[in-house]
């Protein structure tokens, strides 16, 4: 077990003392309490990353574009033309 020195601004002190007060815990419990608290949060914010949502997305088989992506600016004019001659 380690040993640390911590440096609390008024607001954190004031903090520490109302948790203390409404828990009865001691410093080191509720420091200890809070360290578990926002390793739970931050667990549960990691597992949500946008990549992992998208990839459980169900895009279908695709195939439904006109052109590529990479001539969509040349494909342009003509997939114009061929909409208005509709």
């Amino acid at each position: 077990m380690s040993i640390r020195t911590v440096r609390l601004d008024p607001k954190s002190e004031e903090l520490m003392t109302e948790i203390q007060e409404a828990s009865g815990l001691s410093v080191t419990a509720t420091l200890k309490r809070a360290l578990v608290v926002l390793h739970e949060r931050y667990a549960a914010e990691r597992s949500a990353r946008p990549w992992d949502i998208y990839k459980k997305i169900e895009l279908g088989s695709g195939g439904d574009s006109r052109a590529h992506a990479r001539s969509a600016k040349r494909s342009l004019p003509s997939l114009l033309e061929k909409k208005h001659r509709r």
